[in-house]
């Protein structure tokens, strides 16, 4: 049995119409929201995994990365909560499309950087700062910080 908003298979919203309309919608949303409440939204993609006594990292997902994870999850006593989806996306609608390039984002001097690395990092630290109500993140990891994260 699939899960359902409304009684609409969330597959249909996934994969459907709305799909090839979601990065449009949820970019301006998040210009309208701002990086607190498009924090909030991320907070909520996370899959939490199993609880362990280890250190908690909070992770970013990558489809490069995922089956790293999976691994430590089982091999170690890590706690490994994952970012699941909006990383990239919900920062889409305050980063130049310039900027929202792999490896070239950090050399980006252009207009709106500024203005872009400071609601990141708001929006970073309000994210750090929800999870942390839950578990104590002691660090974060990424599959590859250079790069602008798939989205």
């Amino acid at each position: 049995m699939s899960s359902a908003i409304f009684g609409v298979p969330l597959n249909w919203l996934r994969d459907g119409v709305i799909r090839s309309c979601w990065n449009g919608v949820s970019i301006a949303l998040t210009k309208l929201i701002g990086p607190k409440l498009a924090a909030w939204l991320c907070y909520w993609t996370i899959d939490w995994g199993p609880e362990n006594k280890g250190p908690t990292f909070l992770c970013l997902f990558r489809e490069s990365f995922i089956k790293d994870i999976e691994e430590l999850r089982k091999r170690t006593e890590l706690n490994l909560p994952v970012i699941m989806g909006g990383f990239t996306r919900l920062q889409m609608g305050w980063v130049p499309s310039k900027m929202q390039i792999q490896t070239f984002y950090q050399k980006y001097q252009g207009p709106g950087r500024e203005s872009a690395m400071d609601k990141s990092r708001v929006f970073a630290k309000h994210l750090i700062e929800l999870v942390n109500k839950r578990i104590k993140i002691d660090g974060v990891l990424s599959a590859n910080f250079d790069y602008w994260q798939d989205s």
